[in-house]
């Protein structure tokens, strides 16, 4: 594969992956504010499938050599992306439309995860990197402070809660585990085995009920697309293009669920949350993109 070929390979699974974790939100916030699911279906859609899948993933998985990982590790893991999450961000959107969950989760995750890896991983923080958290958080208070003056505080602290949870996702899967492939599927089947008893517990299988070509979408979106199918677009874009590269698709996720909201959802976004959304965007962009990496110095 010649370069140009390997580049344009590198942005479409990147664009790819922006767009399917952009519609996450959109699919949750239909789920739980437009049909009869509520947070506890949502996360039981989201992890009895993608559960499922990666059963046979993590079987072909002993045959190679991983990183052993703790109980405690997987306890992180699971609290930061598994079931707790899925419940808080699905509670988040039912009360809220999906342009404050893109404003405030994956900013705050971003924060959270740079004071954290600095705390437990000892990174280093670069000066771009406090720009950009600087920028990022007049962003978050700006609309945590239109949030405020409305009835939707209660969501933006979930979405905020989310976005903490995200980051200790994202720090410890990064201290204890080599493949980000292998993350998710321990995620996923961790979650499956905690939160399905609980949910059949509670609810038993009237969620089998609902009509088919409601419940379909919803355990295809959430169990494959986003678990698995989005993760290896993602991957195979930094693969070719990058860690730079592909972290500016991520970058693209907030705008690209607003916009998909206010089309499918026809919810169209307020002003504060529009303008909130660009800071945020800026500050993204200028803490994950390493500078130096763009501009080498030529010797």
């Amino acid at each position: 594969m010649n370069k140009i070929n390997t580049y344009w390979t590198g942005v479409i699974c990147g664009l790819l992956a922006a767009l399917i974790w952009a519609a996450f939100p959109v699919m949750t916030r239909f789920g739980v504010a437009r049909s009869s699911f509520d947070a506890w279906d949502m996360t039981f859609i989201r992890f009895i499938f993608s559960g499922l899948l990666s059963i046979p993933y993590l079987l072909y998985s002993r045959t190679r050599q991983h990183k052993k990982i703790p109980m405690h590790g997987i306890g992180m893991m699971v609290f930061g992306l598994g079931a707790p999450y899925m419940f808080i961000i699905a509670s988040g959107l039912k009360l809220a439309p999906v342009e404050q969950f893109a404003v405030v989760t994956p900013a705050s995750m971003i924060v959270f995860s740079l004071f954290l890896g600095l705390i437990f991983l000892k990174n280093k923080i670069y000066i771009n990197e406090i720009l950009g958290i600087s920028v990022i958080v007049s962003g978050v208070v700006l609309v945590g402070y239109y949030a405020s003056s409305g009835s939707n505080i209660y969501s933006y602290l979930l979405f905020l809660i989310g976005g903490m949870m995200w980051a200790i996702y994202t720090v410890s899967s990064r201290y204890y585990c080599d493949s980000a492939l292998y993350a998710t599927a321990l995620v996923s089947l961790f979650s499956m085995l905690l939160f399905a008893p609980v949910y059949l517990a509670l609810k038993s299988f009237e969620i089998f009920s609902v009509p088919f070509n409601i419940l379909i979408p919803q355990l295809i979106y959430q169990g494959l697309l986003v678990s698995i199918v989005a993760l290896f677009f993602y991957s195979k874009s930094v693969f070719l293009l990058g860690s730079t590269a592909g972290s500016v698709f991520a970058a693209l996720v907030p705008a690209l669920a607003t916009i998909i909201s206010a089309i499918s959802l026809h919810e169209l976004p307020h002003f504060y949350s529009v303008i909130g959304l660009i800071i945020i965007t800026i500050g993204m962009i200028l803490t994950i993109v390493k500078w130096e990496n763009l501009f080498p110095n030529k010797k």
